[in-house]
């Protein structure tokens, strides 16, 4: 075939975070490793993401493990990248007639609290009507009963998909953006051959020792190019209203009008808001966003933030989230996982999806053991996780059901010392410039 490649050891199939924490690991391992994106680098799901490196509250009361390992993989990244995180302080404004209350949302923060010290955050507040005025004026104060406070980390998430690629480039693996994969050839059991079109229309194929499939929401497409069907995802469209030059201090967590909450934060210059979360069934190639959707969110900021009718025009972005099927779907779990397609006459391929943009580092490790151990190389020395304690390694490591189970327990052990102790007393603003500094 024109255009062919010389061998490789490690083929990862997309470009973005998750297959770029591969192709970094994979180069700084001393694999000779191409990666092959069909548009640009993190432009599709890592792009439309909230762009957060969070702890995952919203998991916290059903997946307390993937909340664990959320926040200590934001630690990690802390540590690695400092300058490329910047901390994004959130305030969840409370008002009557919202479907949670002050004391039921403080009882869940209290409840996060126990991971801040992973994520390296400052402990929740309470702010009274007031003090929640004055740290963010554009709240409507009608119904306004105070707020709660926390903090998690932004980054860029598209910049920091290419930081990756460069630092893999550097330590010898090669990148290709524009190269969409058309055919994955199998004989005698394994993936032999591996065909794609480059970037300027030419036919081109490699010959990995082993391929790795990283293509998120199109990980089950991908998967069948070999023969292999045991991939199977329920796809969620989560679609984000951008809203241009919004007055805000602070990001905002708000219900919509199905009580589900959204986040409103500042991102590259605009305010993002979202993102929704709804079920999807056609190709990951056609997921626009919908007027439906950015209507939604635009009338629930409205209900909160009066002022935005004067901004200028919003647009929507729309991204898929692929969840993997589980034996509890109601919760969409974001756990990911690791297929080996072994069973299914491709003894070489693997497949890695689910989970998040805070998750892609355990994800790009778990990937490349199987890797090192296909390649019949030594296994890559594992990182030492730090000291999370008793409980929050108890969270971590038991199983998915056993963690359900005991995140009800905390759940409910955290509302009920709360409802027992009453409610603390109001007036954390002091305390939030201490931690933050002052934003009046």
């Amino acid at each position: 075939m024109p255009g062919d490649e010389e061998d490789v050891e490690l083929l990862v199939i997309g470009g973005g975070i998750v297959g770029a924490g591969i192709f970094r690991r994979a180069s700084q391992l001393g694999l000779k490793t191409l990666l092959l994106e069909r548009g640009a680098a993190g432009a599709q799901t890592t792009g439309s993401s909230t762009g957060l490196f969070h702890g995952g509250l919203r998991y916290l009361p059903y997946d307390a493990s993937t909340s664990v390992l959320c926040s200590r993989e934001t630690g990690h990244l802390l540590r690695c990248y400092p300058t490329l995180l910047r901390r994004q302080v959130f305030l969840w404004p409370i008002y009557t007639g919202d479907p949670h209350g002050m004391d039921r949302v403080e009882a869940l923060l209290e409840y996060y609290d126990l991971l801040a010290p992973l994520k390296e955050s400052r402990r929740h507040l309470r702010l009274d009507r007031q003090e929640t005025l004055s740290l963010e004026p554009a709240l409507s104060p009608e119904g306004l009963q105070g707020a709660l406070t926390f903090d998690e980390w932004a980054v860029d998430a598209r910049a920091f998909t290419r930081r990756l690629l460069d630092e893999g480039e550097v330590l010898g693996g090669a990148w290709k953006s524009g190269a969409k994969v058309v055919e994955l050839q199998t004989r005698e059991g394994r993936v032999v051959e591996v065909r794609y079109i480059d970037s300027e229309g030419s036919p081109r194929s490699v010959r990995p020792r082993v391929v790795v499939n990283a293509t998120g929401p199109w990980a089950e497409q991908t998967a069948r190019l070999a023969g292999c069907r045991s991939v199977r995802l329920i796809l969620r469209k989560g679609v984000h209203l951008i809203v241009p030059c919004a007055p805000l201090r602070h990001a905002l967590i708000l219900p919509d009008a199905s009580g589900r909450h959204i986040g409103l934060y500042p991102r590259e210059g605009e305010s993002w808001a979202g993102p929704t979360d709804e079920p999807y069934s056609g190709s990951p190639d056609e997921a626009p966003g919908t007027v439906s959707a950015g209507e939604s969110l635009r009338a629930a900021l409205l209900r909160r933030l009066p002022g935005l009718e004067s901004q200028g025009s919003p647009r929507t972005v729309a991204g898929l989230r692929p969840i993997v099927r589980s034996m509890m779907p109601g919760l969409l779990s974001r756990d990911y996982k690791v297929f080996d397609h072994a069973g299914e006459g491709a003894a070489n391929f693997l497949t890695v999806t689910g989970g998040k943009l805070t998750t892609y580092r355990p994800m790009a490790e778990e990937t490349l053991r199987s890797v090192m151990f296909k390649l019949e190389r030594p296994p890559a020395p594992e990182e030492i996780p730090e000291d999370m304690g008793t409980l929050t390694r108890a969270l971590a490591t038991h199983s998915r059901l056993l963690s359900f189970g005991l995140s009800l327990l905390l759940m409910a052990f955290f509302w009920l010392r709360h409802r027992a102790r009453g409610a603390p007393e109001t007036g954390g603003l002091d305390e939030f410039r201490r931690n933050y500094g002052r934003t009046e």
